[in-house]
């Protein structure tokens, strides 16, 4: 991509976007009234957050690099201003130009690269494109951390798929996963070192009782005749019925949709941490698996 990636620079250049300086080519931050929109930040803003010296090369402190020299020890290929190397920013603009167009649908990243990352992506393609949009839609996720900090592979802090399948069933994770909002953090702290998640239960509760309970609790809400199962055994149905819940409905064990979501909703507010001791874990690590 490094020719595309050189057009659009010299494309910038050419239209007053970007100047070249020092062997740089920076973006002119100046002539893109847009620049902060979606990060909802004004440049005195993003200037103030700056950590680094601002560059005597830049006309605005809030340019940002297109193109960069190399020394000899650093990649680098031949370019109108020397041998350099991609910006951060304008690799992704050529890459979607090139793979996807002018305009995307979506655009998703985590919650930290929607400044400046984001914003120089938008700012720079709007301007090589004549001012076509750049994405129609923008999906910024949360963290996923581990002990209150961002799980990335710096930390060495990084969790598995192969892992996760060791402590639960795919089921529960999928339940664990949806149940957080994407924009929000989802936190694994304990995940490796909790060796209860694999440990016998310890209230002695059968599956085929809970599966049983669960099936008298759904006919019970739906007005059958069944009676509601003994109160110390109510909470743990509720549990099993909002993890798998989902294969009960349809399989045709829940009639109505709106049912399900209201057996969720009791479950949150019904299930307190100690009542019932374990039901929690007793369904994450899977001992409780849906009937067919």
């Amino acid at each position: 991509h490094i020719p595309g990636i050189v057009a659009m620079c010299e494309r910038l250049i050419a239209s007053g976007h970007a100047h070249a300086a020092e062997g740089h080519v920076l973006f002119n931050v100046d002539t893109y009234a847009g620049y902060g929109r979606l990060s909802r930040r004004t440049v005195k803003e993003m200037i103030a957050g700056a950590r680094v010296e601002v560059a005597p090369y830049k006309r605005n402190p809030a340019d940002f690099v297109l193109w960069k020299p190399s020394t000899p020890e650093l990649p680098g290929w031949d370019s109108p201003w020397g041998r350099g190397r991609p910006g951060w920013h304008i690799e992704c603009s050529v890459m979607a130009e090139q793979h996807l167009g002018d305009t995307i649908d979506i655009h998703a990243g985590g919650a930290d690269l929607k400044f400046p990352h984001h914003e120089n992506e938008i700012a720079q393609s709007v301007c090589a494109h004549g001012g076509a949009e750049f994405a129609r839609y923008w999906l910024h996720n949360g963290f996923v951390t581990v002990e209150g900090r961002k799980m990335s592979k710096s930390l060495g802090n990084v969790l598995l798929i192969k892992e996760l399948r060791e402590l639960a069933p795919p089921e529960a994770l999928r339940y664990l996963l949806l149940n957080a909002h994407y924009r929000q953090p989802l936190d694994w702290s304990g995940a490796r070192e909790d060796k209860t998640w694999k440990d016998p239960l310890r209230d002695g509760l059968d599956p085929a009782l809970l599966r049983a309970d669960s099936a008298r609790l759904v006919d019970w809400l739906q007005g059958g005749a069944d009676p509601m199962p003994p109160m110390a055994r109510i909470q743990p149905a509720f549990i099993v019925l909002a993890v798998f819940g989902k294969k009960a409905l349809l399989s045709g064990q829940i009639a109505e949709p709106a049912l399900h979501e209201q057996l969720i909703a009791a479950a949150r507010q019904t299930y307190t941490p100690g009542i019932v001791v374990d039901a929690e874990a007793f369904v994450v690590r899977g001992q409780c698996e849906p009937s067919e």
